[in-house]
């Protein structure tokens, strides 16, 4: 699984993907994708998100991340 996944049409992929990253994330552009599977339409892919972004926001660049809140689609589900 990559940063890639994040992006799939098949939500067990996405889920996969989430719980398989650790790490930064390479760009702000893959913290994007990250974030936004906050409001994906699969409950467990939601859950993923939830559980998985702290650690890859605490481990990423405070800039990427700062970029990809201020462009994610606002308000976030819970």
């Amino acid at each position: 699984m990559n940063w890639n996944d994040l992006d799939s049409g098949d939500g067990y992929v996405r889920e996969a993907a989430l719980r398989d990253l650790s790490g930064p994330a390479p760009n702000g552009f893959a913290m994007a994708l990250a974030l936004r599977r906050l409001n994906d339409w699969v409950p467990q892919v939601r859950s993923a998100a939830r559980e998985t972004l702290p650690a890859l926001a605490e481990a990423s660049d405070p800039e990427q991340v700062v970029d990809a809140l201020c462009g994610a689609p606002w308000p976030i589900e819970p």
